[in-house]
C-alpha cells in the first residue's frame, strides 16, 4: 500500500525507466550501427530529458539527464569504440544531457511554483470576492430593510402630521372623521366607527371600512356591549375584557373588537365611543392599545377645543368668518319677531340656503363659495333682514325677513337666485331656496324653520 501510494505520488519513478527502456530497444532494432544513438543528431535521448524536466522539474529532470547521459556512455563503451573516451570534446554531449536537463527542470518548476501561487492567489481572491459579494448582498438587504423602516416613519409622521391638521378643525363632523382616518391608519384598523350619545344609547354617526354585507349595530344601550361598556367605565374596554364580565352572556354577537371614549377634554364628560370593528390578528396587542389611548386622548382634546370654539360661536352676535350673524342670535331675534307677529299679527317670514354638492369641493373652494354667497344674501335683502349662519352643514345661511309679506318674501327670493346666477359656479354646487311664512294657525317659530327645511328637499330654485 505504501509503495502504490509512493508510485501514485511520484510517478516518475516508473516512467522515467520504462521510457529510456523503450528508446533501449528502438536503438537495437531501428538504427544498431549507432549504439546509444552515438552520431544521431538531434540525439533522441534529448526527448526524455525535455519531456521529464518540463513536467516533474528538477529532481525528475537532472534523474533523467543522467540516465541518458549513463546510456550514451554506457552504449559507446560497449560498441567498441572506445577511443571516444580519450577526446574530451565527447565528454561534451553527456555533460549538457545532466546541465541542461537540471536548468531547464529548475526552469519549470520555477514556473509550476509560480503558477501554483497565482493559483493559490486567484482562489483566495475568488473566495475574497464570494465573501465581499455577501457582504454587499447582506448590506444591500440591510439598506433596504432601514429604507423601509425610515419610509415607514416618514409615512408615520406624515399620516400624524395631516391628522394634526385636521384634528385642528373646530367643526365636530370633520374632527370625527380625522379620528377615524388617523386610527385607521396608524392601528391598520380595517373597519372602525364612532358612536355619539343617543337619548337611546350611543347611536352609530360616522363609520369607515365598514362592509355593508355584515351589518353592525347602529344603536345600542347604556352599559350594552363593548361600546356601552367603554363608555360607562369612561376607558378602553377590549374583547378579553368584556368576556370577563357576565354581560357577555347576553350580547347574542359581539358589537366590537375593542372600543374607547372620546371626551370633552381628557377628563371631561363622555361625548362619543371610538370602536374598531376589525383587526388584524397580529395588530391586536399592548402597543395597539397605548397607541388607542393616545389617539384617544388626542382626539378627546380637539373635541373639547372644537366646542369650546362653538360655545363661543354661539354667544357671539357675529359670525366671524363670514361676517353674517350667528345663529344664536338669529334664534333669539326669530322668537322675538314670531312673538310679536304673534301678538299683533304682523306678517313674517324665514328664507333657508341650501348648496347642494357643495361638500364634493375641496375646502378652498367651499370656502370661496360660501364667502361669496354670503356678500351676494347680504346686498340682496332688506337693511331691517338679518342674514345669518345655520348650523347645519348642507345649509350654510339663514334669513330672518321681518314684517315681510309672503309677496315679499317671494321677490327676495328670486332677487338673491338672480343675484346668484352670474357669478354661481355650477359645476360645485346648485342652489336651493326655501322661505315659510308666518300664519296665525303657526304655534311656535320652530314650525317655520321645519318648513323651510322639507321645502329643501323637493323645491329647487
Amino acid at each position: 500500500m505504501n509503495i502504490r501510494s509512493q508510485l501514485t505520488r511520484y510517478p516518475y519513478i516508473y516512467e522515467i525507466p520504462t521510457l529510456f527502456l523503450a528508446l533501449y530497444g528502438a536503438n537495437r532494432f531501428i538504427t544498431p550501427e549507432a549504439p546509444a544513438f552515438v552520431g544521431i543528431e538531434p540525439s533522441p535521448l534529448w526527448a526524455p530529458i525535455l519531456l521529464f524536466s518540463l513536467r516533474y522539474g528538477t529532481l525528475p529532470g537532472a534523474i533523467s539527464g543522467i540516465i541518458a547521459a549513463a546510456f550514451y556512455l554506457a552504449g559507446t563503451w560497449l560498441s567498441f569504440e572506445r577511443y571516444l573516451f580519450e577526446d574530451l570534446s565527447f565528454y561534451a554531449l553527456p555533460s549538457l544531457f545532466i546541465i541542461i536537463a537540471a536548468a531547464i527542470g529548475r526552469a519549470a518548476q520555477g514556473y509550476r511554483t509560480r503558477i501554483s501561487h497565482l493559483r493559490r492567489q486567484q482562489t483566495d481572491l475568488e473566495k475574497a470576492r464570494t465573501l465581499h459579494n455577501e457582504r454587499m448582498r447582506a448590506v444591500q438587504d440591510i439598506n433596504k430593510e432601514l429604507e423601509k423602516k425610515i419610509s415607514g416613519r416618514m409615512t408615520t409622521l406624515v399620516t400624524l402630521y395631516e391628522g394634526a391638521k385636521r384634528l385642528d378643525s373646530s367643526d365636530l363632523s370633520e374632527i370625527y372623521q380625522a379620528i377615524l382616518q388617523l386610527a385607521a391608519k396608524t392601528l391598520n384598523a380595517q373597519e372602525l366607527a364612532i358612536y355619539i350619545k343617543d337619548p337611546a344609547g350611543w347611536r352609530l354617526h360616522k363609520s369607515l371600512g365598514m362592509r355593508s354585507f355584515f351589518k353592525r349595530p347602529e344603536l345600542l344601550g347604556d352599559n350594552e356591549g363593548i361600546i356601552g361598556q367603554a363608555a360607562a367605565r369612561g376607558k378602553i374596554v377590549s374583547l378579553r375584557d368584556f368576556v370577563k364580565d357576565a354581560a357577555a352572556a347576553a350580547l347574542p354577537m359581539l358589537d366590537c373588537i375593542v372600543a374607547g371614549p372620546l371626551k370633552r377634554g381628557p377628563t371631561g364628560e363622555i361625548v362619543a365611543v371610538l370602536a374598531i370593528h376589525s383587526i388584524p390578528f397580529a395588530q391586536f396587542n399592548s402597543a395597539m392599545v397605548n397607541t388607542l389611548d393616545f389617539l384617544l386622548e388626542w382626539g378627546s382634546r380637539s373635541i373639547e377645543r372644537a366646542l369650546y370654539i362653538i360655545q363661543l360661536r354661539d354667544q357671539e352676535v357675529l359670525d366671524p368668518e363670514f361676517q353674517v350673524y350667528s345663529y344664536a342670535y338669529y334664534e333669539s331675534r326669530l322668537a322675538q319677531e314670531f312673538l310679536r307677529s304673534k301678538t299683533y299679527y304682523l306678517p313674517l317670514g324665514v328664507c333657508l340656503i341650501k348648496l347642494a354638492g357643495l361638500g364634493s369641493a375641496d375646502k378652498q373652494r367651499q370656502q370661496r363659495t360660501l364667502m361669496a354667497l354670503a356678500g351676494i344674501l347680504k346686498n340682496s335683502v332688506r337693511d331691517i333682514d338679518i342674514v345669518a349662519r345655520y348650523p347645519k352643514p348642507d345649509i350654510p345661511f339663514a334669513v330672518l325677513l321681518s314684517t315681510a309679506s309672503q309677496n315679499q318674501t317671494a321677490q327676495i327670493a328670486k332677487t338673491i337666485d338672480a343675484n346668484w346666477n352670474p357669478v354661481a359656479d355650477k359645476t360645485i354646487a346648485t342652489l336651493k331656496i326655501a322661505v315659510a311664512d308666518f300664519s296665525p294657525k303657526t304655534s311656535c317659530y320652530q314650525e317655520l324653520l321645519d318648513s323651510a327645511e322639507g321645502s329643501l328637499k323637493t323645491t329647487v330654485s
